[in-house]
């Protein structure tokens, strides 16, 4: 099911955090990472959903879109730099609003909120607060799971880490009258982001994985080995073709 909206985040609303690399987010090395409690196997629903995102990434990361079951309808994504308890979840003037729009019902699979009018991008180990909320009465618009302590990790991989906050119980966002808020609670779906990696060259070299900068030193050595096929290799076509290679493809 789709939706329609806008955001209404001001480019530089939460703060400039460019990259000063010549890299862009192109998507390249886009990437989806699901939660472990996937939106069907949810265990309750809420009016709101507050969590963490923390870049693990060596580089700049953005977060494109966030996902989210349940009856939905008007859905808001706001978002707050540092974790949510530094944002103060209840307090709406510390959050900007990245996404807004109309959606139908999707109990069992979860929707994609783009944050694409203006996505936010992460500084290496910066932390992002995200708060999901849908306008439907009676606690119904967005399920979530539930967890034991704020420590638990609901999704994890080598750039990402997905945290939990708290649920919110009121059709009013950010509102501490008519509703309450609750943890600790989780995402039920899954976050998309993008890593803006800079281009390989030796100047760049120390900023890749320590997989990535053995094997491109094997490789650099044996080219300087007559007894090598590689030293037939120009060495400026050698660089070029190390600059091609996919730097998250070598394991540890």
């Amino acid at each position: 099911p789709g939706g329609s909206g806008s955001s209404k985040v001001h480019p530089h609303a939460l703060g400039d955090n460019s990259s000063e690399d010549d890299a862009a987010f192109d998507g390249a090395y886009a990437r989806e990472l699901a939660t472990n409690t996937a939106a069907h196997d949810a265990d309750h629903s809420f009016s709101g959903i507050i969590f963490d995102v923390v870049s693990k990434s060596r580089w700049p990361m953005r977060l494109d879109s966030v996902s989210a079951a349940g009856r939905l309808g008007r859905v808001s994504v706001f978002v707050a730099r540092g974790g949510w308890r530094e944002a103060r979840y209840h307090d709406r003037a510390r959050w900007h609003l990245a996404h807004e729009g109309q959606y139908p019902p999707s109990w069992v699979q979860a929707v994609e909120l783009p944050l694409d009018a203006c996505p936010v991008e992460l500084a290496p180990g910066e932390t992002l607060a995200v708060y999901v909320h849908s306008a439907v009465g009676g606690d119904t618009g967005i399920r979530y799971q539930s967890v034991w302590t704020y420590r638990t990790v609901l999704a994890e991989d080598d750039a990402v880490m997905v945290l939990p906050g708290k649920g919110h119980t009121s059709p009013v966002p950010f509102d501490s009258r008519y509703g309450w808020f609750r943890g600790p609670r989780g995402l039920a779906g899954s976050v998309r982001y993008s890593i803006a990696v800079p281009s390989w060259s030796p100047a760049s070299h120390p900023r890749f994985p320590p997989p990535f900068r053995s094997s491109v030193r094997l490789l650099l050595l044996a080219h300087t080995r007559k007894e090598c096929i590689l030293s037939i290799i120009p060495r400026d076509q050698l660089l070029r073709i190390v600059e091609a290679l996919p730097w998250d493809g070598f394991a540890a």
